[in-house]
C-alpha cells in the first residue's frame, strides 16, 4: 500500500516537472522568438518577430548585391552594423524600399564598390557606414535620411557628386573628409550647421556649396580644401578653429557678417589669399586667424580687426605697408610680428596703444608715419620705431581704397588681353592749407606706351580739393607689365610722387590671328595698308616683312595665305611655310610692289586660318605706278 502511494505520488511530481519544463520552454520561445538567426541565401539575417535584418554577407562574395525586400513573408527593415564591411569583391548594391535604418560601417571598406540606391524610407545611416567606398562616384542621399552618422562618406576617393534633400539640418563631422575628387555637392537651405571637418581635404571642391543660411561652421570643416571664393553671409554667428585652415587655391574672402565669432586660425595659411573684405564685428577674433597667408598685401580693416585678436597677420610677409584708421585706439598683441617686410605703418588718427610685439620681426626700416596735430606720437621714435610727422601736401589714392605711400608696392590695374584693355582710377588730393600747383603727370618704365593717362587735365588744387585721373592698360604682350607714373607739384617735401603701376597681359582664349610689320603699329582685319612708295613702272620696291602670330592659347590651324585683287601681279608675295601655330609662335612672309602700269594698283591677302572670329583676315595692299 505504501508502495502504491509512493509510486502515484513520483508520477505526479515527474508530471508536474515536465509541465514546468514546457512552460519554461514557451517563455524561452516567446522571449527568443524575435531575434532568431537564420540564413536565407548568402544573407545571414536576425528575424525580429515582425521584420528582419540582414546582420552579415560572405566577405568573398563578388558582383552585384540585391538585398531582398522580405524574408520568409517578413519585411528587411534594416542592415545592422559592419554586415558587409569588407566585401571588397562586390560591385553594386540595390537596397530595397523596406530597409529604414543601416547601421555604422555597413559597407565601409567595400573598395570595389560603384553603385549603391539610399531608397526614400531610409531615415537613420550609421557612422562610417560607406567609408573607405574608394569606387563609388556619385550618392543621392533622400530626404528621409534625417539621423545621419559622423564620417559617412569619409575617404570615399572617387566621390565625385553628391545630391542631398532638403529636411538636413547639420552636415555631420567627417561626412565627406579625404573626398579628394569631389567637386559637385549642394548643401540644402535647411542646413544650419556644418560639422567638424565635414570637408576637410576635399582638394578638387572648387567651388564653396552654398553657406548663407548656415550659422555655424565647425571645427576644419572646409580645411584644405579646394575652394576659391568665400562669402561668409550676415547669417553666420560662429566660424570655429581651423574653418578654411590650409585652402591653398582661396584667392577672395568676403565676411559680410557683422556679428561673427571667428576661431583661431580660420583662414591661417591660405597661401593665394589676395583679396580681404572684412566687416566690422561685435563678435570674438581667435588668434593667428590670417597668418601665413602670404599673398596678402593691401589691407583695408574695420576698427575691430585692428583690436581684437592676437597674432592675427603674423608671418604675412607680402605686407609692406598698413594703414590705421581713425577711432583706432589699441592694437591687439603680436598683431603684424613676424612681417619681415612690412616697412611702414601710416595712422590717420591719434596714437593707439600698442600691445605687446605688435610690429615684432618687421622690416628693419619700419617707419611710423602719422599725421600733423595727431595726438600720443612722438619723434623721432614712438615705441622704438622710427617716425616721421606727414607734411601738407599730395596725397594719391585708389578711388574707395587707402591712401598710397609714395613709391610704395606696385598697384594692380588689372588683366587684360592682348589687344584689349583695363583701367583704373586714381584720386589726387592736396591735404595741405595752400593751393598745390604745378601738378604734371609724366611716365617711365619699358612698358609705358601700354599704359595710357586720361581725365586729367588739371594743374593746381586748392586745399581739400581732390580730382580723378584714369589709367588705362593695353598690354601689347603676354605678362607682367609695369610702368611708373611720375606725379610732380609744388609740393616741397613730395615734389616728385611716384606711383608704380603693375597689369597683367594675357592671351585670348582660343587661337587668335595677329598680323604686324616692321615698326607699325599691329594691322586690323581689312585694314588698308599703305606702304609703298610711287614707283616707276618697272622698277622693284624694297621688300616689306609682315609677321603672323599666334596671340591666342590654342593652335592656330589651317593656316593659309592667297592673294586676290586686279593687280595682284604687281604684288610680288612670298609663301609661308607653316600651316600652323602654338601659342605666341610667329612666321613671316615678304611683299614687295613692282607696278606694271602708271596709276593706283590694288590687291589683297587672305590669310585663312581656324580663328573663331576672323577666319579670314584680310589685307588690302596699295600702291601707284608713275
Amino acid at each position: 500500500m505504501a508502495d502504491t502511494h509512493s509510486n502515484c505520488f513520483f508520477s505526479r511530481t515527474l508530471k508536474s516537472w515536465r509541465l514546468a519544463g514546457w512552460a519554461i520552454l514557451v517563455a524561452l520561445t516567446c522571449m527568443i522568438g524575435t531575434s532568431l538567426a537564420g540564413q536565407f541565401g548568402d544573407f545571414t539575417f536576425t528575424d525580429h518577430g515582425h521584420s528582419v535584418s540582414i546582420t552579415d554577407y560572405p566577405k568573398r562574395a563578388l558582383g552585384a548585391v540585391v538585398i531582398p525586400a522580405d524574408i520568409n513573408g517578413k519585411p528587411v527593415v534594416s542592415i545592422d552594423g559592419s554586415a558587409f564591411q569588407q566585401c571588397i569583391e562586390i560591385t553594386s548594391v540595390f537596397i530595397p524600399a523596406t530597409v529604414t535604418q543601416i547601421g555604422e560601417f555597413a559597407f565601409a571598406h567595400c573598395t570595389s564598390l560603384t553603385s549603391i540606391n539610399l531608397p526614400e524610407n531610409v531615415d537613420t545611416i550609421g557612422s562610417g557606414c560607406f567609408s573607405n567606398c574608394e569606387g563609388l562616384a556619385s550618392i543621392a542621399i533622400p530626404a528621409s535620411a534625417t539621423h545621419l552618422g559622423d564620417g559617412i562618406f569619409s575617404n570615399c576617393d572617387a566621390l565625385m557628386s553628391v545630391s542631398i534633400a532638403p529636411a538636413l539640418t547639420k552636415i555631420p563631422s567627417r561626412m565627406f573628409q579625404n573626398c579628394h575628387y569631389l567637386s559637385n555637392v549642394n548643401i540644402p537651405s535647411s542646413v544650419r550647421t556644418v560639422g567638424e571637418s565635414a570637408f576637410a581635404r576635399c582638394s578638387n571642391l572648387v567651388n564653396l556649396p552654398d553657406i548663407e543660411q548656415v550659422t555655424t561652421v565647425e571645427d576644419a570643416a572646409f580645411s584644405q580644401s579646394g575652394v576659391e571664393s568665400v562669402t561668409i553671409s550676415r547669417s553666420m554667428r560662429n566660424l570655429g578653429p581651423d574653418a578654411f585652415n590650409g585652402c591653398r587655391g582661396l584667392k577672395n574672402l568676403k565676411i559680410e557678417s557683422d556679428t561673427v565669432n571667428v576661431g583661431d586660425r580660420a583662414f591661417a595659411d591660405c597661401d593665394l589669399l589676395a583679396t580681404l573684405e572684412l566687416s566690422e564685428t561685435s563678435g570674438t577674433i581667435g588668434s593667428h586667424v590670417f597668418s601665413a597667408c602670404v599673398a596678402l598685401n593691401d589691407l583695408n580693416l574695420p576698427k575691430s580687426w585692428f583690436e581684437k585678436g592676437v597674432s592675427t597677420f603674423s608671418n604675412c610677409y607680402g605686407l609692406t605697408h598698413i594703414e590705421v584708421p581713425k577711432g583706432v585706439t589699441r592694437l591687439g598683441n603680436a598683431l603684424f610680428s613676424d612681417c619681415t617686410f612690412l616697412g611702414s605703418a601710416t595712422f590717420e588718427g591719434d596714437a593707439p596703444v600698442i600691445g605687446a610685439s605688435t610690429f615684432y620681426r618687421s622690416n628693419r626700416f619700419f617707419t611710423v608715419y602719422y599725421h600733423r596735430g595727431a595726438s600720443g606720437f612722438t619723434g623721432p621714435t614712438w615705441n622704438g620705431y622710427p617716425t616721421v610727422e606727414l607734411a601738407p601736401g599730395i596725397k594719391v589714392r585708389e578711388v574707395a581704397g587707402g591712401f598710397l605711400t609714395n613709391g610704395g608696392s606696385p598697384r594692380k590695374i588689372g588683366e587684360a588681353f592682348v589687344g584689349d584693355r583695363a583701367f583704373r582710377d586714381f584720386e589726387i588730393s592736396n591735404g595741405g592749407n595752400i593751393t598745390l600747383t604745378d601738378l604734371a603727370i609724366s611716365k617711365v618704365g619699358p612698358q609705358r606706351a601700354e599704359f595710357v593717362v586720361s581725365r586729367w587735365s588739371r594743374t593746381s588744387l586748392a586745399p581739400g580739393q581732390n580730382g580723378v585721373v584714369r589709367v588705362e592698360f593695353s598690354p601689347t604682350a603676354v605678362g607682367k607689365r609695369s610702368c611708373t607714373l611720375r606725379i610732380t607739384s609744388s609740393d616741397s617735401k613730395t615734389n616728385l610722387f611716384e606711383l608704380r603701376l603693375l597689369g597683367l597681359g594675357m592671351r585670348l582664349p582660343g587661337p587668335e590671328i595677329g598680323v604686324d610689320t616692321q615698326g607699325e603699329k599691329p594691322l586690323v582685319d581689312g585694314q588698308v595698308w599703305k606702304g609703298f612708295q610711287r614707283l616707276k613702272v618697272g622698277k622693284k620696291s624694297d621688300t616689306k616683312t609682315f609677321s603672323i602670330k599666334n596671340k591666342g592659347d590654342k593652335i592656330l590651324k589651317e593656316l593659309s595665305l592667297r592673294e586676290t585683287g586686279p593687280h595682284r601681279k604687281d604684288f610680288i608675295v612670298s609663301t609661308i611655310n607653316r600651316s600652323s601655330l602654338r601659342p605666341g609662335e610667329s612666321l613671316s612672309f615678304d611683299v614687295s610692289f613692282k607696278p606694271m602700269e602708271k596709276g593706283p594698283r590694288s590687291a589683297t591677302i587672305h590669310l585663312k586660318s581656324n580663328d573663331t572670329d576672323e577666319k579670314s583676315f584680310d589685307i588690302k595692299l596699295r600702291g601707284y605706278g608713275k
